[in-house]
C-alpha cells in the first residue's frame, strides 16, 4: 500500500460525496499517549452498522470492537480508520475498515453521484 494513501491523524480526506473529514485515530497502531484513546473514545459509530463501537487496547494494539461485545472481547477484525466530518451540523464520529476507507467504489450509482471506479476517501491535506 501506497505511504502517501496510508490515513495518518489530523489529515483531511474527501469521500466522493464532497463531504470533508478529519482523521482522528486509526486501529492497530500504539498508543502513544492515554490521551489518544480518550480524545476519540466517545461516540465512535459503525459506518455501515450505525453500532457504537469502543476503541480497545488488545495483543499489544488497538482495535475496534462493538459496544454490545465488550464482555465478550471479541474485536473487530481487521483495522480501522476513526474520522469526524468536518461540518458542525453533523459531528458523529465514524468507523470505517481500512480496507473499504481505501476501496473503490464499483457501484454506477450511489444517492445520485456518478461513481463508478471512483475511491471511497482521496487525502486533501
Amino acid at each position: 500500500m501506497q505511504l502517501e494513501r496510508m490515513p495518518q491523524l489530523g489529515q483531511v480526506w474527501q469521500d466522493f460525496k464532497n463531504n470533508k473529514y478529519k482523521i482522528l485515530f486509526v486501529t492497530g497502531s500504539p498508543i502513544k499517549l492515554l490521551e489518544d484513546l480518550y480524545n476519540v473514545n466517545e461516540d465512535i459509530k459503525h459506518h455501515e452498522t450505525g453500532y457504537k463501537c469502543l476503541l480497545a487496547y488488545k495483543n499489544n494494539k488497538t482495535a475496534l470492537i462493538y459496544e454490545h461485545d465488550v464482555c465478550t472481547g471479541n474485536c473487530l477484525e481487521g483495522d480501522y480508520v476513526i474520522y469526524r466530518r468536518m461540518n458542525p451540523k453533523y459531528p458523529q464520529i465514524w468507523a470505517c475498515s481500512l480496507d473499504e476507507f481505501l476501496g473503490i467504489i464499483s457501484s454506477p450509482y450511489i444517492e445520485d453521484v456518478v461513481c463508478n471506479n471512483y475511491p471511497r476517501f482521496n487525502r486533501v491535506s
